[in-house]
């Protein structure tokens, strides 16, 4: 999406420029897709909540292990910074670090020289020549000392028996990212195969996309590596020499592959050299994609120069709506400068983009002492910590002060939103608006029923009319609309029509005898099941049905009826409803997931219960579910995110209770 919003930047650039940019942005394209899949040193794979096939565990022993490089480490043998043009002369290097411009104090400026000289005697050994191969690695071992591969092979095949897993070959998950992991901790634990690339890339399938474009793909995987990993600066250097040697098309790729590479793995010596690096990529080009501007972000936000960064969001903006990982380094690195008024503007600015700061940023702020500011913050934005923040949070109470204590619990709220741990009742639940409820209402038929006001979704125009009159005839509404074939759906595996119908008339029966207002919505083929006859409940007029083509979907009809019905009404479905939720847009999607978190009943099936069998249901929640207080601070209840699966449309139910007590 980015290459297309960005087509309209190139007749500003000259003809090499033009050339730079374009080659640059198809390697990204082909690449960017790598940049979800982060991993930590145990190999584990972290992907969204509810997406389970994804999370899986390596089963092959993986990079922790690590390395130390054999060979000349010295000084003047580092290739931390060689010159990749050939038209750049050596006395130009000093220019290009603009020692005076960049350096803030002595230590700094002594810093970026010492990498000067480094770069200066790797391009005064006799071993490197210019050109385009002016990037050209030294061998980390002996070529004698290579192992061999044993036909070791990058496949869907190879890699599944590898790691024990079946699901590149069930294609259960794109197998690319996985194929591209196996071979990293691969090339990690034998690292003589970085000795010869050419002879690594063979291992890679020839059927497979990724026979041709492995370099490129694998450059971009380990320049996402934040951790430090022994022996990665070396082996990602020497896969940069191997990159640009393709062409010069890929400079600014190796560029910013080298910037990351020498802050993530080589360290605060190589801070200058990243310059260097960035300097040269500012004469390549005046612009990035967004996968490069989120490297430069990680990159310059751990060094002197993170202010940076906020150039690099940006450009960011240019091509991408910005996450979590383009906002929360740079919030970090303003923490730790005591930068706290653009910590604040930016927490702003994610707010109102939907965004949460990533657990580094808090856990900064529990670092720096400022744990009461990072409560206020989460109350202020209604964000929800993890259960990792919450327990540290807890941690820094315990035992913190001299002249107070804190009884810290993890408990839960219940149904009358009361804390089961102090007693105390916590907020309810925020009630909409009228203003905001008459926009859902509008909104929702012309946006979930209707598209552009005269092309119908989920049903027909004469069917929409008909609904219509049905509700006009029903003016005062209902105060429980049913989903016929979602509840009867939710019992055993091999259920018949029968038993369906039985379980549907149980959740009907439930509700009309309690004098409950109900609407029934199926579809045309449910006319004939029993659960419909009136004689069935009690009293039978409460008691309405609507039946929609077999062809059509009752959702919209569920949520408009009820919107329809007004504020009270509530609704009995385990539909998730995401996808009425993206049609209404960023705003009202919120309003309608507020709206479900207070309206929307879930049927758990036909339960024994105190001796009785009948219907169990899962009711709303009535209190609000964010970081509360009391007036005078003492009392503090914390939701947190304890990695529980729920409803896309559900807040987290753990809670922490801190209660300060004078000691």
């Amino acid at each position: 999406m980015f290459i297309l919003g960005r087509l309209y930047i190139a007749p500003y650039f000259n003809a090499a420029h033009n050339r730079v940019l374009l080659g640059r942005l198809s390697f990204c394209a082909l690449s960017s897709w790598t940049n979800v899949f982060e991993e930590n040193s145990k190999g584990e794979r972290h992907s969204g909540r509810g997406n389970k096939k994804q999370n899986r565990k390596l089963k092959h022993q993986n990079s922790d292990v690590g390395y130390s490089v054999r060979g000349n480490t010295d000084i003047n043998r580092i290739y931390d910074y060689e010159a990749y043009e050939h038209k750049l002369k050596v006395p130009q290097l000093k220019d290009i670090f603009k020692l005076s411009d960049n350096c803030e104090n002595d230590h700094e400026s002594k810093k970026m020289e010492n990498s000067y000289v480094a770069a200066k005697s790797a391009i005064s050994d006799p071993s490197f020549q210019p050109g385009i191969s002016s990037f050209k690695r030294e061998t980390i071992i002996p070529s004698s000392e290579v192992k061999p591969l044993n036909n070791h092979n990058f496949s869907n095949t190879s890699m599944s028996k590898a790691i024990g897993s079946k699901a590149a070959d069930q294609h259960e998950v794109d197998p690319k990212p996985l194929i591209i992991e196996y071979a990293f901790n691969y090339l990690m634990q034998n690292p003589t195969l970085a000795n010869d690339w050419k002879q690594f890339g063979k291992q890679f399938s020839e059927k497979s996309f990724l026979s041709t474009k492995w370099s490129f793909v694998l450059l971009n995987y380990i320049a996402n590596k934040e951790e430090h990993i022994a022996g990665l600066y070396e082996i990602g250097m020497s896969l940069v020499g191997f990159v640009r040697e393709l062409g010069d098309r890929h400079a600014v790729t190796c560029l910013v592959a080298s910037i990351s590479l020498c802050v993530h793995q080589g360290g605060e010596g190589f801070h200058g050299a990243a310059f260097g690096f960035y300097d040269e990529l500012c004469s390549l080009t005046d612009v990035l994609d967004a996968s490069s501007t989120l490297l430069l972000i990680r990159s310059f936000s751990k060094t002197s120069r993170w202010r940076q960064c906020l150039e690099f969001l940006e450009m960011a903006k240019i091509s991408t709506n910005p996450t979590q990982a383009f906002y929360s380094p740079i919030a970090k690195a303003a923490l730790v400068a005591g930068e706290m008024q653009l910590a604040e503007k930016l927490w702003g600015e994610m707010y109102s983009c939907g965004i949460v700061p990533s657990d580094d940023v808090f856990e900064c702020l529990i670092g720096l002492g400022m744990v009461m500011k990072l409560l206020n913050i989460l109350k202020q934005f209604h964000w929800i910590p993890s259960e990792n923040i919450a327990f540290n949070i807890q941690k820094h109470f315990v035992g913190h002060s001299q002249t107070e204590t804190w009884n810290c619990e993890v408990t839960k709220v219940n149904s009358k939103s009361v804390c089961l741990s102090c007693s105390a009742k916590v907020d309810p639940l925020p009630r909409i608006s009228d203003g905001d409820f008459g926009r859902l209402q509008e909104a929702f038929l012309a946006k979930a029923v209707l598209k552009s006001g005269n092309v119908f979704l989920n049903s027909t125009p004469d069917e929409v009319r008909e609904f219509h009159e049905f509700l006009s005839r029903h003016k005062s509404g209902f105060d429980i609309i049913i989903d016929g074939l979602n509840v009867a759906h939710c019992t055993f595996q091999k259920a018949t029509t029968r038993d369906r119908d039985a379980v549907l008339a149980q959740v009907i029966r439930h509700f009309s005898r309690g004098g409950k207002r109900v609407l029934v919505l199926g579809r045309k083929h449910m006319e004939h099941w029993k659960s419909r006859k009136v004689s069935n409940f009690e009293p039978a007029e409460q008691v309405e049905w609507f039946f929609a083509s077999n062809v059509s979907s009752e959702d919209p009809f569920m949520l408009y009826a009820a919107l329809h019905s007004g504020h009270n009404a509530m609704v009995v479905t385990n539909d998730d409803l995401r996808d009425h939720r993206f049609l209404l847009g960023p705003e009202l999607s919120d309003l309608l997931k507020l709206w479900q978190r207070g309206h929307q009943i879930l049927f758990l099936g036909i339960k024994k219960q105190l001796g009785k069998t009948g219907p169990k249901f899962h009711w709303p929640d009535n209190h609000d579910t964010r970081v509360q207080s009391s007036a005078d601070g003492s009392v503090w209840h914390i939701p947190f995110d304890n990695g529980d699966s729920r409803r896309s449309f559900q807040l987290p139910d753990s809670w922490i209770c801190l209660r300060r007590t004078l000691k």
